[in-house]
């Protein structure tokens, strides 16, 4: 079985350091993926439809989303962003 290794961009790392709670389920949802393409399913995880690519897929955990890549001939997860769903602007 191989492993993937996860890299984060600078806006998800700064995410995850300065929202502890949230921040650390993100961690853990990404190192489980990680670990095996299938524990993809334990979470809420949706394709996005792109005409360029076809390995892009975003992650909600509450109110927040992470957007990310998984490249299977690399073996990496690319987490672009996370951040809020908006759910306090469209109040």
């Amino acid at each position: 079985m191989s492993f993937y290794k996860v890299k984060y961009s600078k806006s998800a790392e700064k995410f995850i350091k300065k929202n502890k709670a949230i921040g650390i389920r993100f961690f853990k949802a990404f190192t489980e993926i990680a670990e095996g393409r299938e524990n993809i399913h334990t979470y809420d995880v949706k394709k996005f439809h792109s005409k360029n690519y076809d390995d892009i897929f975003r992650l909600r955990i509450g109110d927040h989303r992470a957007v990310f890549r998984i490249v299977d001939d690399e073996l990496f997860v690319y987490v672009f962003d996370i951040g809020s769903r908006g759910v306090s602007a469209r109040k």
